[in-house]
């Protein structure tokens, strides 16, 4: 098992790539067989993941985050269609 805080980090978001580069080769040492990992939204994870041919998905709240921000991008647009036209958006 492998833990981390920001003070050894420096950045939160650092936290989950260096874990990975950490966790990996002793989970590899172990022949096990990584298919898979989820993760937050994380690019140099992403990338750590394809260079080991492992599948890399982002996880649900991540995914839904996204899907509502384009949403947003969406009903904000002002050349909508009649059918988002018919959406609203919620109140800050």
């Amino acid at each position: 098992m492998v833990t981390l805080t920001r003070k050894e980090t420096g950045l939160s978001w650092r936290i989950e790539t260096q874990a990975l580069q950490q966790a990996l080769p002793t989970l590899q040492e172990k022949e096990l067989n990584i298919v898979e990992v989820i993760h937050d939204d994380n690019a140099q994870v992403d990338a750590i993941l394809s260079q080991h041919n492992i599948l890399s998905q982002k996880d649900l709240w991540h995914k839904c985050k996204n899907v509502m921000g384009k949403f947003k991008e969406l009903l904000q647009d002002k050349r909508r269609t009649p059918w988002t036209r018919r959406w609203r958006l919620p109140p800050p």
